[in-house]
């Protein structure tokens, strides 16, 4: 089957050198070379289920797309071998693009550095890159250029002269991070240049979290967002002004600094600085004396429910979704078991039985409170539902069908 599959795919394979060969492990033999492959899938299913099983494997040194491509001519070899007519899908790859490098200098606390920007430092520092954020997770490298080896990630390199920091995904470059030297005389003259924001440091409803220069904070509408701090190069930068474009922390004297204040993003913000149409996208902006020199784009997105789990007594668990009805009758127990939201966590999601002039807590941040329904037979109370919040802002319900009757369920 292996022969057959070979011959076919290197018809499409022009170049001698990207051509496939049969290679045999031999892995069931007492004197082969790869008993680790025993616990390869491919071994169980040929030794434990009887069934063909190949590894295709492709240079890593190949482009990224032709890799791809040529694994593509195999698989649909395979199938064409078993009658399998395949469905193949427009190849379409994002070009690899690194985001960041976090780096220590000497024994300091590691930090990001953003694609693009440069790093300072003193003749002789250990530079130590320990991480690569890019939009690919797998065949990243970092190279200190003429420091080091061609990936110096995890190790320390003393640098001596000015150089740069080339990322590669699978041998191709994604991303530079500029070394610079500090000689003498360097630092003095660079007081009055323009500091660069290296990331920004905020709190997501209490949580903290790191994002990087131009990176896009992805919110749930009412979260509490607060922006902590910035962290730039030179650290420490004097006349630095940290302004969210639509928000006031302090009316009285609008400095436009808003570093420190929980703004609650249902209530606090003023569509009209929105930076798009739909009034759901906004920015920090960073200056430094007048000068732009960082951003942060904050995107709100609308809290959405799918369903929730419901029983009525000790019943049936139900899904509802949102618009469905609920039958329960007089002295009837309602839990909400669960609710599905868009909200990571169900950060500040709340169920609440209201109408008959009341409001009842039947759900709270993952906590169920069962309550009894009690209504006026009258029914002049309006209809009775049960509203789904996200701290104070409704954003579905499910109507309550009261009736008369009695009813019991197993």
């Amino acid at each position: 089957m292996a022969e057959k599959v070979i011959q076919e795919v290197n018809g499409h394979i022009k170049n001698t050198d990207y051509r496939f060969r049969f290679n045999n492990h031999r892995t069931s033999h007492q004197d082969t070379l790869h008993a680790e492959q025993r616990k390869s899938a491919t071994y169980f299913a040929v030794f434990e289920c009887g069934i063909p099983a190949f590894g295709i494997e492709t240079s890593k040194s190949l482009p990224l797309e032709l890799k791809i491509r040529q694994h593509n001519h195999a698989i649909n070899a395979f199938m064409a071998l078993l009658d399998i007519v395949p469905q193949t899908p427009g190849i379409y790859l994002d070009p690899p693009v690194m985001h960041h490098l976090v780096m220590a200098v000497n024994d300091n606390i590691p930090f990001a550095v953003a694609n693009g920007k440069t790093l300072h430092i003193q003749k002789g520092d250990a530079v130590t890159i320990s991480h690569v954020q890019a939009n690919y997770k797998r065949g990243l490298s970092a190279d200190i250029v003429g420091y080091g080896t061609f990936n110096d990630v995890g190790k320390p390199v003393s640098v001596t002269g000015s150089t740069q920091v080339i990322v590669r995904k699978d041998h191709h470059s994604c991303g530079v991070v500029n070394i610079v030297l500090d000689v003498a005389g360097d630092t003095a003259s660079r007081r009055f240049a323009s500091p660069e924001v290296l990331f920004f440091k905020v709190k997501v409803n209490g949580k903290e979290r790191l994002l990087v220069d131009n990176a896009s904070a992805e919110l749930i509408r009412g979260d509490r967002f607060e922006i902590v701090d910035v962290v730039t190069s030179p650290a420490q930068a004097s006349g630095i002004t940290v302004n969210f474009k639509g928000f006031v922390g302090n009316r009285r004297n609008n400095t436009g600094e808003d570093r420190g204040y929980v703004i609650h993003t249902d209530q606090d913000l003023w569509e009209r600085y929105a930076i798009n149409a739909q009034g759901d996208k906004y920015h920090v902006v960073v200056t430094h004396n007048d000068t732009v020199v960082g951003r942060l784009y904050v995107e709100l997105a609308d809290p959405e429910f799918d369903y929730i789990v419901a029983q009525v007594n000790e019943g049936i668990k139900r899904c509802l979704y949102p618009g469905d009805s609920m039958r329960v009758a007089p002295n009837d127990t309602i839990r909400i078991l669960d609710i599905k939201t868009n909200v990571p966590a169900n950060a500040g999601v709340q169920a609440f039985l209201e109408g008959m002039n009341k409001k009842i807590r039947l759900f709270s941040h993952g906590s169920v409170y069962p309550r009894q329904v009690r209504w006026n037979a009258g029914g002049s109370d309006g209809p009775c539902k049960v509203v789904v919040r996200k701290d104070r802002m409704a954003f579905g319900s499910i109507l309550l069908d009261l009736s008369k009757e009695e009813r019991h369920e197993g």
